[in-house]
């Protein structure tokens, strides 16, 4: 493959707008997983939100540590989690514990997180920044993710890049 073929992933709106067009549908209620050997993008996972207060967190999480970690040159992983309501209250994330479940099953099993989302109705956000000049609250628009440079190459081709399986070969350049 030549050089110009690669499509850099290098911001959030970038890697979430990968997500729909490499699972062939935009999540809802899920969590996305992606496996990454370095700045590679490796296997990609979705599951179901865990529902209510009764689900055994670190059974998930373990679940899903245990399918990236199939993928034995992973070394990292990135999470996006596709709630329903905007995060709108910093002190108040509905997904937290779901999302501290993942980070130590990741972690447990070598692939550390390296970034990871919320993405709800309108709005999407960093879950770990905390500075409100990069991340206001709600977060920034869901448009900038349909919007984004990813997004309309991946429209523009055709899923020229995905039929060609060339996804080892992008990389995310974001906070690693």
């Amino acid at each position: 493959m030549r050089k110009q073929d690669k499509i850099k992933v290098s911001a959030g709106e970038d890697l979430l707008a990968f997500i729909p067009h490499i699972i062939g549908y935009w999540p809802e209620n899920s969590v996305v997983c992606i496996g990454m050997c370095g700045k590679a993008l490796r296997a990609t996972m979705r599951m179901d939100l865990p529902m209510g207060g009764s689900a055994d967190l670190d059974a998930f999480a373990n679940i899903a540590a245990g399918q990236l970690s199939s993928d034995e040159q992973a070394d990292g992983a990135l999470v996006a989690i596709f709630g329903g309501p905007d995060w709108t209250d910093p002190q108040d994330f509905a997904q937290r514990p779901v999302y501290e479940a993942l980070q130590t099953s990741l972690a447990g099993a070598g692939m550390p997180v390296r970034d990871a989302w919320y993405v709800g109705r309108g709005h999407w956000r960093s879950i770990e920044c905390t500075n409100p000049r990069c991340c206001p609250w709600p977060g920034r628009s869901n448009i900038t993710i349909t919007g984004s440079f990813v997004s309309a190459e991946l429209v523009f081709s055709n899923g020229y890049w995905l039929a060609r399986g060339w996804l080892a070969d992008w990389c995310y350049s974001g906070q690693v």
